[in-house]
């Protein structure tokens, strides 16, 4: 009985000394604390060196960007590429007419009388010397008027039994066997950049522009000195067109032949053969004529 009582404080004494060996002797690593980090540390952390990401952006970044990146950079070039070779085409417009290169002859009285019968129409052959109408004077006769050319009829205004003055024109006649022009009239300052050689289309208004387009043809002459009075009045078919036009300033004639083509018109159109009748003498249009290229370019760097 002693013996066990005697047992007991050992037994427990023996298991009090191995929780202690278990907490604080046990383990043989020694725990260091760390050192305290500065303010600064804890505010900017781990530096991290660039160069060192690099490798995990490039696995990060997608084929699909690249592509999108590539695609991108061939579309810039070709638009620098069209800003070069894209050219922008600077034109002029003048007012011309469809006519004989040396242009109409009217044909007018020298009286005051009555109009006989008119004896020719629009588009008719003449001769030189035919009788056109008669003009009756009163209390002097009937006096013949007559072409004074070879040619045709290409404008009547003239009808029996009308009044008529001197200087009035009667009749426009066209010259036979000359070469058909478009002839426009125009001011000092359409002159600038107009040369032989530039390409021309021609608008007429009588000509449906999206089923036949327009005429086609080349400058062909300039004029470096005003046209005289005389030269207007052939053109437009009178004199008083001819002071009409004087009026506005100092008139300087351009030509474009027309480029001929086997057609109803016997001309070369923008669009498919034309029209499918011939053009009169005397149409009028409005010509768009080239007068210089740039590039896109060239508009933007100056």
């Amino acid at each position: 009985m002693t013996d066990e009582t005697e047992a007991e404080p050992t037994q427990r004494a023996k298991s009090a000394l191995g929780q202690f060996d278990e907490l604080f002797l046990e383990s043989d690593t020694v725990t260091t604390a760390e050192p305290e980090q500065s303010f600064k540390d804890r505010a900017i952390g781990e530096v991290v060196n660039p160069l060192e990401q690099i490798d995990s952006v490039f696995k990060r970044t997608g084929s699909r960007i690249w592509l999108g990146v590539g695609g991108l950079f061939l579309l810039v070039l070709a638009l620098v590429v069209w800003g070069f070779v894209a050219q922008r085409v600077v034109t002029t417009k003048a007012s011309v007419i469809i006519l004989p290169k040396s242009g109409l002859y009217p044909v007018a009285t020298l009286q005051t009388g009555v109009i006989g019968d008119v004896l020719v129409k629009e588009e008719q052959s003449v001769v030189a010397g035919q009788t056109l109408t008669t003009v009756s004077i009163p209390g002097v006769g009937d006096f013949p008027i007559t072409s004074p050319i070879d040619g045709t009829v290409v404008a009547v205004d003239a009808a029996k039994g009308q009044l008529t003055g001197p200087g009035t024109t009667l009749f426009l006649l066209a010259p036979k066997g000359e070469f058909v022009l478009a002839i426009g009239l125009v001011g000092p300052s359409q002159l600038n950049g107009l040369q032989t050689g530039q390409q021309a289309t021609i608008a007429i208004p009588t000509v449906n522009p999206q089923r036949y387009g327009r005429l086609m043809g080349t400058v062909v002459y300039v004029g470096s000195t005003p046209a005289t009075r005389s030269r207007i009045s052939s053109v437009l078919g009178g004199d008083a067109q001819a002071t009409a036009v004087l009026q506005q300033g100092p008139a300087y004639e351009i030509q474009i032949q027309l480029k001929t083509d086997d057609t109803p018109s016997g001309y070369d159109w923008t669009v498919g053969e034309g029209p499918p009748t011939p053009l009169p003498l005397e149409t009028t249009g409005v010509a768009f004529i080239e007068i210089s290229k740039k590039t896109i370019a060239s508009k933007v760097f100056g």
